[in-house]
């Protein structure tokens, strides 16, 4: 559709909104969208899916004519900063943009989106959050029943998000990849972009010798709902007195999706952020790393920080093909 790009499928908002089952996220999603249009086309009036939902096709449109959205997307931004959106704000609608166009192949380079967005006031967010420290996971992890152990491993050891990481299913893994490769399909994911990500040497450990154990038929990693992860997750941390909340937003000080910011900011202390951000999925990053960085450069960095990023244990005793001794065909 878009030209010079991966095309997967033309999405307009409608259809691109309806591959997302969560009514929050389908509502943050089409207000942000709305409100691009509204301002690419200042006529359109209302944000309601009647009449966004044609202003997006209108846009594609225009865009397999030649339309430059790179241009529209800093023109936008700009305007985001005349004080009418608070900047977290206007900086997450324009990133949902930017998902929304990359679903229909557009490519934006790290370089690209740094402009788009170098205008724009950084913000900080209003809940106050714990500085997550390694021992505070090991302590929680402690309280867990075993699959929620293993899943706290793969979590922190990955960078994935929760969502993406319970859609797993076991022919995602490739055990013979080292470090063990995981491919995250486009439908697991927020922006419905494809990646691959990887394991620690603990996680992978710990996840083998679960699925050793397992006798049900399920494909899937992780055969539970995510709200019983985060209700076990909250009564551990509660547990382990970290269950103070922001006195005032009533927000958690310690919560799940700390994990992937624990991930991203303790891999980036000794190998490429770069790498980090896409790893674990975040959107502006994944052009960028695809067209820069081989497998190869991708896991030499990974095991670069792999040792930042265990839980268990700060080190790796063994060599990392000694700890992974079964093959896929075991579990």
């Amino acid at each position: 559709m878009i030209p010079n790009t991966r095309i997967y499928e033309r999405k307009d908002l409608k259809s691109f909104l309806s591959e997302y089952n969560d009514k929050k996220t389908g509502k943050n999603y089409r207000v942000g969208i709305g409100m691009f249009l509204r301002e690419i086309y200042p006529e359109s009036g209302g944000n309601e899916l009647e009449v966004t939902n044609p202003l997006s096709v209108r846009y594609l449109n225009e865009i397999e004519a030649g339309r430059d959205y790179i241009a529209d997307l800093r023109r936008v931004g700009d305007s985001y900063c005349d004080g009418r959106y608070a900047p977290i704000s206007a900086r997450k609608n324009l990133q949902i943009v930017i998902i929304w166009l990359q679903a229909n192949g557009a490519v934006i380079q790290y370089w690209e989106r740094r402009k788009i967005f170098a205008k724009m006031p950084i913000g900080r967010p209003v809940s106050a959050e714990y500085e997550l420290k390694r021992k505070m996971i090991r302590n929680v992890v402690e309280t867990l029943p075993e699959w929620g152990r293993v899943l706290t491993l793969v979590l922190a050891g990955s960078g994935m998000r929760i969502g993406e990481t319970m859609k797993l299913r076991k022919q995602d893994v490739d055990w013979s990849q080292r470090p063990v490769k995981v491919s995250v399909r486009a439908e697991y994911t927020k922006g419905k972009i494809p990646r691959v990500t990887m394991l620690t040497a603990e996680a992978a450990e710990a996840l083998q010798q679960y699925l050793s154990g397992r006798t049900d038929a399920d494909d899937r990693l992780f055969p539970y709902a995510k709200e019983s992860f985060e209700w076990h997750w909250r009564r551990g941390v509660d547990a382990m007195g970290y269950g103070e909340r922001d006195p005032i937003t009533g927000h958690r000080l310690m919560h799940i999706h700390m994990l992937r910011k624990w991930f991203i900011s303790r891999f980036s202390l000794v190998a490429r952020k770069e790498v980090a951000e896409f790893l674990a999925g975040h959107t502006g990053y994944l052009s960028m790393s695809y067209t820069r960085f081989t497998h190869k450069q991708l896991a030499k960095q990974f095991l670069k920080a792999e040792k930042k990023i265990s839980i268990l244990s700060g080190d790796t005793e063994l060599p990392y093909e000694e700890r992974i001794m079964k093959t896929s065909a075991e579990v």
